[in-house]
Order: structure tokens, then C-alpha cells, then sequence
């Protein structure tokens, strides 16, 4: 199903891939990787309220790579919004050795 969705994801077909996805977190309800890709999925989408409500669950699970959310291009039109700096605010970025 993650294979699926990655692959639909890579083909532009946005509600194919969110279909996979979603199946796939009924599977893993906690894996935090498949949830941000719905989240960014819907936020290419325009589905502001269930792209945010996505990447909410996605940190909750313990999504941590605040360097993709600077870069993720799928939340440009979010990132001056209050609701994304409250939801970024909670995320507890990973740290790596130097």
C-alpha cells in the first residue's frame, strides 16, 4: 500500500495516492512518515483543514524533520498562517551529531 501510494504520489494522481496512504495508516495508525504524506498530499490539494489536521497527527506520532517542512514546497501557501506556526511550533525538531 506505501508502495502504492508512492507511486501514484510520483504520478501527480493526489487522490490515488491519499486512497494508498490512507489504507496503509489503518495498518500502522502511528507511523508518523505515512501521515505526513497524506498531510502534504492534501495540502497540494488545497485541503486546508485535512492537510493540517494530517500534519497534526503526523507530529503527534513523532514527525520530526523540521528541515523537510522548511523545504516541502506543498506548504508554501501555509507557512505564514497562524494554524502552521501553532502546529510547527509543537513539533520537537530532530537533532543530529556534528
Amino acid at each position: 500500500l506505501e508502495l502504492q501510494g508512492r507511486l501514484q504520489l510520483l504520478k501527480k494522481n493526489g487522490a490515488e495516492a491519499i486512497s494508498f496512504y490512507r489504507k496503509f495508516n489503518e495498518l500502522e495508525p502511528n507511523n508518523p512518515a505515512v501521515q505526513y504524506s497524506i498531510a502534504r498530499l492534501y495540502a497540494q490539494a488545497n485541503k486546508n483543514h485535512d492537510a493540517l489536521q494530517w500534519l497534526r497527527r503526523s507530529i503527534a506520532s513523532g514527525f520530526n524533520y523540521s528541515w523537510v517542512l522548511d523545504a516541502d514546497d506543498s506548504w508554501n501557501e501555509y507557512r505564514n498562517k497562524a494554524d502552521w506556526k501553532t502546529i510547527s511550533k509543537t513539533m520537537v525538531a530532530k537533532t543530529y551529531a556534528e
